[in-house]
């Protein structure tokens, strides 16, 4: 019985393994592998329109000073001048403006300067023999030339020494007409109260500063120097707390009498410093000492000296003479 029935068992699975292997067969016949999608290949693009690539900008070179003169519009320094003339609003200037400025006021100043001078030089041509007292007593127009000649050489030593720009905590303080210089008025009366004639003195003689600037201007005419080692005397005298020309920190109010006197004067008493040599010399006489300086590294090494001993004692000097002066008169009255 048992044989007969693993018969069938076996039979029946030889049919179902031959019935499935028949139907794999034929579903083998029917299904196909997928087909490979076709590559597309891709249309080409026209390019894009594009704008021409311009060419780097050029460099702008180094701002010259004749460039900044070019870039300074008319109507602007029409209104920076007024502000400027009437002291009552400071308008700040650059390097290459105050050099600009420096150069067109030499130039104006220095016009009127030859022709006093030139009408001088004909008056005296004229009189042989005579003495300038003489000529100021008769000739008006030899006097007139020469109080012109004075104050056009006083105000180019101030105009050649104000070589850098001002600032607001220093600013233009002479002549007296200016704001700031009022201002050092007004200073001087809250400390000494009113008093008679007073004068605004430049410390650091301008009338020597602008010798050894105008020096280098001569050098820079020459090609042998530019406006960077005029700047930089300047610079040197500033850091050693020695400003010059007009700025306000090279300025002291003094009364008139010990300021002009012929005993007491502080002009008079300068000619010495204490050695028996001149700390302060006419504009002059320095002018010809120094023209025997030959190049801008001298001049500088000049300079330096010249900061360093009489310029310092001459700022010294003046920042105490007028108490000095006082005390003095005290002593010599007691």
């Amino acid at each position: 019985m048992n044989h007969v029935i693993k018969a069938l068992v076996k039979n029946k699975a030889r049919a179902g393994l031959k019935a499935g292997t028949e139907a794999a067969s034929s579903a083998a016949k029917h299904v196909h592998p997928p087909k490979a999608p076709k590559p597309k290949t891709p249309k080409p693009k026209a390019p894009k329109a594009t704008a021409p690539t311009p060419p780097p900008k050029p460099k702008k070179p180094p701002v010259s000073l004749q460039q900044e003169q070019l870039d300074i519009k008319t109507d602007n320094r029409q209104k920076v001048e007024a502000a400027r003339r009437n002291g009552q609003v400071f308008v700040p200037e650059s390097q290459g403006e105050r050099l600009i400025k420096r150069q067109e006021e030499i130039s104006k100043v220095g016009l009127g300067f030859d022709k006093a001078k030139e009408s001088i030089d004909d008056i005296r041509l004229s009189n042989p023999g005579k003495t300038t007292d003489q000529l100021k007593k008769e000739s008006p127009q030899f006097k007139t030339s020469m109080r012109v000649l004075e104050g056009a050489q006083a105000e180019l030593s101030s105009i050649e020494s104000n070589v850098l720009p001002f600032t607001p905590d220093d600013p233009k303080a002479f002549p007296r007409s200016l704001k700031a210089a009022k201002e050092l008025k007004d200073a001087d009366v809250a400390r000494n109260g009113k008093r008679g004639e007073t004068h605004i003195h430049h410390m650091l003689p301008k009338g020597m500063t602008s010798s050894y600037f105008e020096r280098m201007d001569k050098f820079i005419e020459e090609g042998l120097a530019t406006n960077k080692e005029l700047v930089q005397m300047a610079e040197i005298a500033k850091s050693m707390k020695l400003r010059t020309g007009d700025a306000k920190s090279n300025l002291k109010v003094i009364a008139a009498d010990p300021h002009n006197g012929k005993l007491n004067g502080i002009h008079r008493a300068m000619e010495y410093a204490g050695n028996g040599q001149a700390a302060e010399i006419s504009k002059q006489a320095l002018q010809k000492q120094l023209r025997k300086v030959k190049s801008p590294k001298e001049l500088m090494k000049v300079w330096k000296e010249w900061l360093e001993t009489d310029g310092r004692y001459l700022k010294d000097t003046a920042e105490i003479w007028e108490d000095l002066d006082k005390l003095i008169k005290e002593i010599q009255s007691t």
